[in-house]
């Protein structure tokens, strides 16, 4: 029975956010070429499981940008983080959290907006809800793409 060498002069893998397949900031093209997986295979988990669970995936996904440091850097972006430079982000990320709780109740009440539709304020709190995650979104998106 032959025995496997380990080749211990390999460098270690690092998971960093990739600059060559980014969509955003490039957390799930660095995620797909860490684990060596096709990165619309992932976008494609990460959109489904964004529509299921959207404020969790947000969170997960700026927490990444700032954990996971950029190919061809050492650090990652918390390491060097200025509130002031990040106050779009902020700023997004208030209005999808904001968006996010006022849709919740929104949702439940869909069938009372179907059966009852005079019902203007849970139309009114639906459109709202919805106008500030696209907004927190868009703000988010516009942000990321330039870290």
């Amino acid at each position: 029975m032959r025995r496997l060498s380990i080749e211990l002069s390999r460098v270690p893998r690092r998971l960093l956010r990739s600059e060559k397949d980014k969509v955003i900031a490039g957390v799930i093209g660095g995620l797909g070429e860490y684990l060596n997986i096709d990165p619309n295979i992932l976008r494609l988990l990460a959109v489904a499981l964004f529509i299921v669970l959207p404020v969790v995936m947000a969170i997960l996904y700026i927490v990444a940008v700032f954990l996971i440091p950029k190919a061809g850097s050492d650090k990652p972006l918390i390491s060097s983080l200025n509130l002031s430079k990040h106050s779009t982000l902020i700023i997004g990320f208030i209005l999808f959290l904001i968006g996010a709780l006022l849709l919740g109740p929104s949702i439940i009440a869909t069938t009372y907006i179907i059966l009852h539709p005079l019902r203007f304020v849970t139309i009114f709190q639906f459109l709202v809800s919805l106008i500030l995650l696209i907004a927190g979104l868009i703000l988010m998106a516009i942000h990321l793409r330039k870290i």
